[in-house]
């Protein structure tokens, strides 16, 4: 993805599937686990109406096509082990804004192997 500055400031186009559409700008996500060695994340996906949507086949794939747009797809499969589906919680929560994830990813890559600092 080439212009970030949609995302931040909330009007990026949204993507549309069948019965639901994705926004970049209103998705986070949280770090679960990362591997020092292979340079992987294992992260949680936070939706606006995953509540809605959760049992939706198609939402796995289309959060994957999101991320692999935002990425490019070498980048996501070289940096990326897995990642879930969450509803973003009515409270505050320390989510990282999904547009941050390859500026995180970046990050994470420069750490040493074996460092116990992740961020």
């Amino acid at each position: 993805m080439e212009n970030i500055e949609s995302c931040k400031q909330g009007t990026d186009d949204p993507h549309y599937f069948a019965d639901f559409t994705l926004k970049i700008s209103e998705m986070s996500f949280t770090i679960e686990d990362y591997n020092t060695e292979l340079k992987k994340l294992k992260i949680i996906v936070y939706l606006k109406n995953y509540r809605y949507h959760y049992d939706n086949p198609i939402l796995p794939s289309a959060v994957f096509l999101v991320m692999e747009e935002l990425l490019g797809e070498v980048a996501y499969r070289r940096h990326i082990q897995n990642f879930q589906l969450a509803q973003i919680p009515d409270t505050p929560h320390n989510g990282i804004p999904l547009f941050e994830l390859p500026e995180c990813i970046n990050r994470l890559k420069t750490i040493k192997t074996g460092s116990p600092r992740i961020i």
